[in-house]
């Protein structure tokens, strides 16, 4: 071996050496996770014939080629046509079916992430030693991090300055990486696409709610017409005015919806059963067995609740079903405008 080769050999084992004795390897770049190069919007179609909003999904490129590969990744997803990005319709009937299927999709990019993850957080390791060494070995070797000098063209006396090598070394080593990246990425799409779809889902709900009120209210008024025109109201005459007509039709009907009414409401007393009374004729004798049964938990002193007339003998509902039993229709007509009055 000559001298040449002698001194070569010698510089190799002494760089070996220092590497070693310092930590110091060669810089490694992170790898991009699947779940970064997702982005989530709020997308509609331009079609006349497609009025539906939709949560889109974007991938780069990357992603893409993966999901070419294996296709269950957007199992549910709908591909855009000659687009690199799938949607989600925003529908009621398939809220729970959607958000699964968009947590399906992050949940398998997941998979195949969190190799990269554990790498990059070797590479992390390796990279923080790395730095650590190098700039402890420049610091031995002499290098100062300051000197004397002006801080600018106009200043009139040197003042202490700090070089700027350190920070641009240290910019050159990536070790700023999250232990948490998967799961910080997963919960920040997570959640950017249940802002979006529960926000135009709450459009879509007070859209067929809408259009459900306008229905009722159409179908309301229909009926009301045709029991104004049933029962000779005028055209001005309301729900009201029409169950007032109804009850004035039957004397047993007229006194269960009374005794009902105090029912729910005994803050008054008795006055509701006392003025159903008022109006009750008494024709047979099952009328007199009524009338007596009814007016003694009426009257004064009275020291009942409205729960009284739901237990006497003749409560409500044995009228109610004496009112049906003769005119059915007037019964059933009775219980439409009810639903429709309320309480």
């Amino acid at each position: 071996m000559d001298e040449l080769e002698r001194y070569k050999l010698a510089a190799e084992q002494k760089i070996k050496s220092l590497e070693s004795a310092s930590d110091i390897q060669k810089i490694e770049r992170f790898s991009s996770l699947h779940l970064k190069g997702v982005q989530i919007s709020r997308y509609q179609s331009s079609s006349y014939y497609d009025s539906n909003i939709y949560v889109r999904i974007d991938v780069d490129r990357m992603t893409q080629e993966l999901i070419e590969k294996d296709s269950t990744i957007v199992k549910g997803m709908n591909r855009a046509h000659y687009g690199s990005y799938w949607t989600i319709p925003i529908k009621e009937s398939r809220e729970a079916d959607d958000k699964a299927t968009f947590e399906h999709f992050l949940s398998r990019l997941t998979e195949f992430d969190q190799p990269t993850h554990e790498e990059n957080l070797r590479k992390k390791a390796t990279n923080t030693k790395t730095e650590q060494s190098l700039m402890s070995l420049l610091y031995r070797i002499g290098l100062q991090t300051k000197f004397t000098g002006y801080s600018s063209k106009r200043s009139t006396r040197q003042t202490e300055q700090a070089y700027n090598y350190p920070s641009e070394i240290r910019g050159q080593i990536p070790t700023h990486y999250d232990e948490n990246a998967i799961e910080s990425q997963k919960n920040l799409l997570l959640k950017q696409f249940g802002d979006i779809y529960n926000k135009e889902l709450s459009k879509v709900r007070e859209e067929r709610q809408k259009k459900e009120r306008e229905e009722a209210d159409r179908l309301a008024n229909k009926k009301l017409a045709l029991l104004l025109a049933k029962y000779d109201l005028s055209l001005e005459s309301e729900w009201s005015d029409v169950l007032d007509a109804i009850i004035e039709r039957n004397k047993y009907l007229r006194l269960g919806h009374y005794l009902d009414r105090n029912r729910a409401d005994w803050n008054d007393g008795d006055w509701y059963a006392r003025r159903g009374l008022d109006g009750f004729e008494i024709e047979t004798e099952i009328d007199q067995k009524i009338y007596n049964n009814i007016s003694q938990h009426c009257g004064e002193g009275w020291g009942f609740d409205g729960r009284i007339f739901r237990d006497c003998k003749f409560n409500y509902d044995v009228l109610f079903a004496m009112a049906a039993e003769q005119d059915a229709g007037l019964y059933s007509d009775y219980e439409t405008v009810r639903e429709m009055v309320g309480d």
